[in-house]
């Protein structure tokens, strides 16, 4: 077969998301500071009510950046832009990469 044998760049050098150190399961830090294991539905609401929080009615505006978006490297432009936008309507700036893009 012609690629029988070839990789995708995305495979090939993709080694840190073989890491030890990487977060497998999400997890919620409790009342008393420490982060435990969860479901995905269990975080997902968290992060729900969190930012629900922020755009309470009854709070005079959001204080500007309370929340913030990280990006890794393998993601395109079209979700860096998604997030980017995510972020700014909860007043903030914080939208960061791990990559350093040189200026145009």
């Amino acid at each position: 077969d012609v690629n029988e044998e070839w990789l995708a760049d995305k495979g090939r050098f993709c080694y840190d998301g073989l890491s030890r150190q990487r977060l497998v399961v999400p997890m919620i830090r409790q009342t008393h500071g420490k982060l435990e294991d969860c479901t995905w539905e269990d975080a997902l609401i968290v992060v729900g009510e969190k930012l629900l929080s922020l755009t309470d009615p009854t709070r005079p505006s959001i204080p500007a950046n309370q929340v913030a978006g990280v990006v890794g490297p393998f993601a395109d432009a079209e979700a860096m832009v998604a997030l980017k936008d995510l972020i700014n309507r909860f007043n903030s700036e914080l939208c960061c990469t791990e990559e350093a893009f040189p200026p145009n």
